[in-house]
């Protein structure tokens, strides 16, 4: 379907030019802050692996196979009888040994643990080209550890309901984990988390190519980040110190701060 609207002079209006006719006459969903043709193939594209994934759900196939395996975590993942029956117990492990940090060190040693099984932490990492020599694979670390969407939930007063709401859910979320005073845990994880967020670089500066390509050794690095053990952090995430002899610190005054 043409989106373009021919009234419009391209020279005057690109944008218009291309899109006026999809912007005079489409309607964006009331469930959706946007549509538009990417919204489109992604909505058709989830519907297909869905409709794949609920196939192979239905049937028997060799073990070991990724069918069975997909076909095995999607009914998993719909037994509810059995979901609410296990309750918290496949994070029973997880919650004893969040509650048995005792140090700096305990604390490093569990984030560098919990890395390894996809669970995130203060920060953020990948490894891809080097955006200054793409012939080059590097390490890319970046700021995290919060829960809220970015820095400005924390601090601005429109956010301050969702604040609050967070705090409700926190407390729940506790509460549901059977540990006391979920309540006190729950304020106390929002100032924490205001405080690392108090560091993190605004979604403007992020988007800084220059600013956000910061190279250091990994001398360098423990240098910028006095206090945290990178050493025990390594080991404990199964990650080879090579993987960061050099790498890209996306914020550095985060990891500082």
């Amino acid at each position: 379907m043409p989106t373009s609207d021919p009234s419009v002079r391209i020279q005057d209006d690109l944008f218009r030019f291309m899109n006026g006719k999809w912007l005079a006459e489409s309607e964006i969903p009331s469930d959706r802050s946007g549509d538009g043709a990417f919204n489109f193939l992604r909505v058709k594209a989830e519907k297909e692996v869905f409709d794949i994934i609920e196939e192979l759900s239905r049937h028997e196939h060799p073990a070991g196979s990724n069918a069975q395996k997909i076909g095995d975590m999607y009914r998993s993942f719909m037994d509810e009888d059995r979901i609410e029956k296990l309750g918290i117990s496949p994070i029973t492990d997880e919650l004893q040994a969040a509650a048995s940090i005792r140090s700096g060190e305990d604390f490093i040693r569990l984030l560098g643990d919990f890395e390894t099984r996809g669970n995130g932490g203060l920060f953020y990492s990948f490894i891809t080209s080097d955006h200054k020599d793409s012939k080059t694979n590097i390490a890319y670390i970046g700021q995290s550890g919060f829960s809220l969407p970015d820095e400005a939930y924390y601090r601005e007063d429109e956010y301050a309901p969702l604040r609050a709401a967070l705090v409700m859910h926190i407390e729940k979320m506790f509460d549901l984990a059977g540990i006391q005073d979920g309540a006190d845990h729950a304020r106390r994880i929002l100032k924490l988390e205001t405080e690392i967020a108090s560091h993190h670089w605004d979604q403007v500066r992020d988007r800084d190519s220059l600013a956000t390509y910061n190279k250091f050794s990994y001398d360098e690095l423990r240098t910028l980040t006095e206090g945290f053990d990178w050493d025990l952090y390594l080991q404990s995430s199964n990650t080879p110190q090579k993987v960061v002899e050099s790498v890209i610190v996306r914020q550095p005054s985060f990891f500082s701060g």
